[in-house]
């Protein structure tokens, strides 16, 4: 005849076994208690050793039960283009003119990439989320569990689940940030240190020549999507915080780009810095950007060198500076002696190059090395056949022939 206790812990066996988050359901629980009262042995009757060992591991299964669901890892994250392919770190969404694209996220999130904008996922995992906005304006909503951070410019809106919008213009170089619920909290350049908090129904709009940071009431009456280019040509009262008056930006001292032509390298570098060096990433272009990393590459800044090129890809991710600057950064990581960044970099290079890009042989060539490098030697392998398929008598080929024979 089965015991309450046998009945009880084959229960708690059979539930565990099941799906362990029983151990947070209440009811469950009060269940299980009130089986055990009820299960005690009347005064005058002894307790066997065999159902203190069955109430003892009902107990044990409980609690393993409750640690292994406190403990577990989290799910990854993992998102794709609704009703099209997967993304991962590092990838580009693209919204065609008149069509927007959406991102799904697995914990139920989902950011809606609008007509014309685009957006790049930098970072991708259970805890965190960073993605950047390269042109035009994307619409967020997001669950409670990851911290978001969305990049636009030189700002970046930070969250914790809520609605918002972002938008960046990187023509005219201004940010604006809609909340829809919960809150967001913007930081970047003219915004206080700390940061500034836009809740619901606000909209903060920030300028990064002018400095001017402005945060108000969303217009009621605004037709949906139509701060989409981010024009920010109304002029209402700011009902949050006092707008302070700043001077105009100062003219950006040109002496660096001078002496850089010259081959003055550490002059040019010198120069860049009294400028300002922050200033110079903000506001140049893309051409003179690769000029100043070249400058501080050559004067022995590799710090500073990969800085411009970073703020190059990020201002200008659909100019055709963009891979070059890419190309810069793999060789700036190989020569630091990273390879595996180095390795990142130039496959990211021959990812937005065109084929017949000049510097395509040479990504292949220092792709197949770096991976060597790195300790991957069935990749670099892989690249090596790659390469002499493609350039069987360019500068690479020996080094090639040589890693295919070593196997």
């Amino acid at each position: 005849m089965t015991s309450p206790f046998e009945e009880l812990g084959e229960s708690v066996v059979e539930e565990l076994d099941r799906d362990p988050r029983v151990v947070f359901d209440g009811s469950r629980r009060h269940e299980q208690r009130a089986r055990l009262i009820a299960a005690e042995p009347s005064p005058g009757r002894a307790w066997h050793p065999w159902r203190l060992a069955m109430a003892s591991m009902a107990v044990a299964l409980l609690a393993l039960g409750l640690f292994w669901a406190l403990n577990r890892p989290p799910e990854p994250l993992q998102c794709k283009v609704r009703g099209g392919r997967a993304l991962a770190a590092g990838d580009w969404i693209d919204a065609p003119q008149g069509a927007s694209e959406v991102v799904d996220f697995s914990e139920g999130s989902s950011v809606r990439v609008e007509s014309g904008a685009r957006l790049r996922i930098f970072h991708l995992d259970a805890k965190r989320v960073h993605l950047a906005v390269e042109n035009g304006r994307v619409e967020s909503s997001v669950h409670k569990g990851a911290t978001w951070t969305i990049g636009a410019g030189p700002y970046s809106a930070e969250v914790i689940g809520t609605q918002f919008s972002v938008a960046w213009a990187p023509e005219t170089r201004r940010m604006r940030v809609e909340v829809k619920e919960g809150m967001v909290r913007v930081r970047g350049i003219g915004i206080q240190k700390g940061g500034i908090e836009v809740r619901a129904q606000q909209r903060l709009d920030a300028h990064v020549d002018t400095r001017e940071v402005r945060l108000r009431k969303k217009p009621e009456t605004e037709p949906a999507g139509s701060d989409a280019r981010v024009e920010l040509a109304d002029r209402g009262t700011d009902t949050t915080q006092p707008r302070a008056r700043r001077a105009p930006p100062r003219p950006l001292d040109s002496r660096w780009r001078k002496l850089a032509k010259e081959g003055r390298h550490r002059a040019a570098l010198t120069a860049a810095r009294r400028s300002g060096f922050g200033r110079l990433l903000a506001r140049l272009t893309a051409s003179d950007l690769l000029l100043l990393a070249d400058a501080a590459r050559l004067a022995g800044d590799r710090p500073r060198a990969g800085r411009a090129l970073k703020a190059l890809r990020q201002r200008f991710g659909r100019h055709p500076a963009a891979p070059r600057a890419a190309f810069r950064l793999g060789r700036l990581a190989a020569e630091g002696g990273n390879q595996r960044s180095a390795a990142r970099w130039f496959r990211a290079f021959l990812a937005e190059a065109r084929t017949n890009d000049a510097f395509a042989g040479d990504a292949q060539g220092r792709l197949m090395v770096a991976l060597e490098r790195s300790g991957d030697l069935r990749s670099a392998r892989k690249q090596a056949r790659r390469y002499l398929a493609r350039y069987p008598k360019g500068a690479y080929a020996a080094t090639a022939q040589s890693l295919l024979r070593e196997k």
